[in-house]
């Protein structure tokens, strides 16, 4: 082993992470790990990269969720692997232990709150909202209503949707393909994200109409038709109008994000098994969907109707 000094490491980690390899929010991340792991007074070159170093870590940042201290560690792993590939460390720290392994969630503050999932009836109240307004509005209004439908009954985060092209959508084989379009340089969060998934029967004939109204390529373009639906002026952009639906409706704060955690929370319900919800939201393992189930006792009402015992009739 030949240690560096921890700011020649720094730099050549960040050559690795350049907008043109890795996404923002990607390259985000590694950069505060890198700013965070150099403030320590501990840590001078990359030999100190040890499971003292990560101990000093989270001690200086008390107030940090245990949820936060994974997902850092989780982007320090590449990193170390990098120092023991160009043989500046020996071995990583995390073989020690695993990123979920140093803390306790019990033991550190509560994650900040994040959009929640909605209730069936008032999901059910949007999309029949969306309805009543496309069949007696514009081609806007048509819009936002094929849209909400794609993030009801399809789960697709924010940006799958809007990025998605119109031969994307298979309707003779009822499925819709996310996958990187380069022309708009929009790829998909992570690898598995890209994938074919199947459209519901009542989304089907929402798309189908919808397809033959877009105008251009994109599945949901912007007013001009000259790109995805991304943005425009303030209200106008696609968040803004999924929140100003839900409050026509009457479902305050409604975000797109909810309307993905209310497929991963209601799931059991509509019968659909882990493996099965994995594949449909896309996450990389099981684990991560455990965030998106809400847990209301609603949602496990079916399953535990089906627990019985034979008992005897008498008093």
């Amino acid at each position: 082993m030949t240690p560096v000094p921890f700011a020649e490491f720094e730099r050549q980690v960040l050559k690795l992470y350049d907008p043109a390899l890795r996404k923002p929010n990607t390259a985000k991340q590694v950069r505060q790990v890198l700013r965070e792991f150099g403030a320590l007074p501990a840590v001078q070159t990359t030999a100190d990269l040890d499971p003292t170093a990560i101990a000093h870590w989270i001690a200086a940042h008390p107030e940090r969720s245990a949820v936060t201290i994974e997902s850092l560690l989780r982007a320090l792993g590449p990193l170390l692997k990098f120092a023991v590939f160009k043989g500046w460390l020996d071995r990583s720290p995390l073989e020690y232990r695993g990123p979920s392994q140093w803390v306790r969630p019990d033991d550190r503050p509560e994650p900040k709150a994040r959009p929640g999932s909605r209730t069936l009836g008032e999901v059910g109240r949007v999309l029949e909202l969306a309805d009543a307004e496309a069949r007696a509005g514009g081609w806007e209004r048509k819009r936002l209503r094929a849209l909400v439908y794609c993030y009801a009954y399809l789960g697709l985060r924010g940006g799958e949707a809007v990025h998605l092209w119109r031969t994307d959508v298979d309707l003779a084989a009822r499925t819709v393909k996310v996958q990187a379009h380069r022309e708009d340089r929009w790829t998909p969060k992570t690898l598995q994200s890209a994938a074919i998934l199947p459209i519901a029967r009542p989304l089907e004939p929402v798309l189908r109409y919808w397809l033959r109204q877009t105008g251009c390529r994109w599945l949901f373009p912007g007013v001009r038709r000259r790109g995805p639906w991304t943005g425009g002026a303030a209200g106008q952009s696609p968040l803004d109008q999924v929140r100003e639906l839900g409050k026509r409706a009457g479902v305050p704060d409604l975000t797109i994000h909810s309307l993905r955690k209310t497929v991963g929370t209601y799931a059991k319900t509509w019968g659909l098994g882990q493996l099965e919800l994995k594949g449909l939201l896309r996450h990389s393992d099981v684990e991560t969907q455990a965030w998106y189930d809400d847990g209301p006792a609603e949602a496990l009402r079916p399953a535990v109707s089906r627990v019985s015992y034979p008992m005897s009739q008498a008093g």
